[in-house]
This record gives structure tokens, C-alpha cells and sequence, in this order.
């Protein structure tokens, strides 16, 4: 009896190295309706990886980072509602990401994103608004057995936190007051 669960456990933990991490899940989900609003309509939102800085450079499973931050990206600013769908003008917003950075072994994970967000009038090409966002995202040991599921959850944190930090800044922006004139 002994014999078959060790079996069984060994099964089980063969089958669970073999699992792969779950996708990326930047989703923000404490979002809430912004009371300040930009009067500006939300134009394209972009979102890249720098590719001048070899920080950006992740291994290939963890490719598609950009794409995920940029799904993530739109749907908690449009549940900020914090752009006027009915303003005058037209803003798009490019973000390129900095850095992810992770340990390549670890126990705890701990990761940190640099993004730069800027916020560019489309018309003038004035930049409204510029930043750049640190956040850090940390699982720890007991989190998963798997240390790339450890990790991939160390960069989904980082990442919303990220985002949120961004939201938080965006609703003191005042747009009159360009960061940088057109060019």
C-alpha cells in the first residue's frame, strides 16, 4: 500500500514539472472610475520593448510581454474612464518598456519593470505628459513548486503594478501644460 502512493506521488510530481506556467495576466483589477478626467479622446495606445537595452531582452518563453502589457493597458483605462470620449482632440499613448528584470534562480522571485509612458497629442505631436514607472512584483516560495510558474508570477505582478502606479500619476496630469513642445 505504502509502495503504490509513492507511486502515485512521484506520478503526480513528474506531471507537474512537465506543466508549463500559465499565460501572462497584466489585468489590473482594482481599477477604479477616475473622478479627474484629461480632456482628450484616447487615441492609439502602443506598447514595445526597448530594443536599445539588452535588460528588455527576455528568454523566448517569456516573449509577448509587450503585447499582454498593452491588452492590460487599454481595458484598465477604459474602465478609469479618465480620457473624454466627447474632448476635441486626440492623444495616443506609446509606452516602451525599460526593463524586466528577474532573477534566473531563485526561491522567492522578485522582479522589477521600468516603463516609459508618454502621453503625445496626435495633432502636434506635443508631448502631454512623460514618465517613467519602476514597480516591483515578488512571489514567494510557497507560491508554486514550478520555479517558472514562480516566475511568470513575479513578472505578471510587476507588470500590473506597473500599470497601476501609471493610472495613479495620469489622473494629476494636466494636459494645458504640455512636458514637451511639438517637434
Amino acid at each position: 500500500m505504502k509502495l503504490w502512493k509513492l507511486a502515485a506521488l512521484s506520478l503526480a510530481i513528474g506531471l507537474a514539472g512537465c506543466q508549463s506556467p500559465s499565460a501572462y495576466d497584466f489585468a489590473v483589477t482594482d481599477v477604479h472610475t477616475s473622478t479627474q478626467k484629461i480632456d482628450a479622446q484616447l487615441g492609439t495606445v502602443t506598447v514595445t520593448m526597448d530594443s536599445s537595452d539588452k535588460r528588455a531582452d527576455l528568454p523566448k518563453r517569456y516573449q509577448g510581454v509587450d503585447r499582454y502589457w498593452q491588452e492590460s493597458l487599454q481595458e484598465a483605462l477604459k474602465r478609469s474612464a479618465i480620457f473624454k470620449a466627447t474632448a476635441g482632440h486626440t492623444a495616443d499613448l506609446q509606452v516602451t518598456i525599460l526593463a524586466v528584470e528577474f532573477p534566473s534562480l531563485a526561491v522567492d522571485f522578485k522582479t522589477q519593470t521600468i516603463a516609459r509612458y508618454a502621453l503625445v497629442d496626435k495633432r502636434s505631436g506635443a508631448v502631454l505628459f512623460s514618465k517613467e514607472v519602476q514597480a516591483e512584483g515578488e512571489v514567494p516560495s510557497d507560491y508554486a513548486f514550478i520555479g517558472r510558474t514562480r516566475a511568470r508570477e513575479s513578472i505578471n505582478r510587476s507588470a500590473q503594478n506597473n500599470i497601476k502606479q501609471f493610472l495613479q500619476q495620469l489622473e494629476a496630469v494636466d494636459i494645458r501644460m504640455p512636458a514637451a513642445p511639438a517637434k
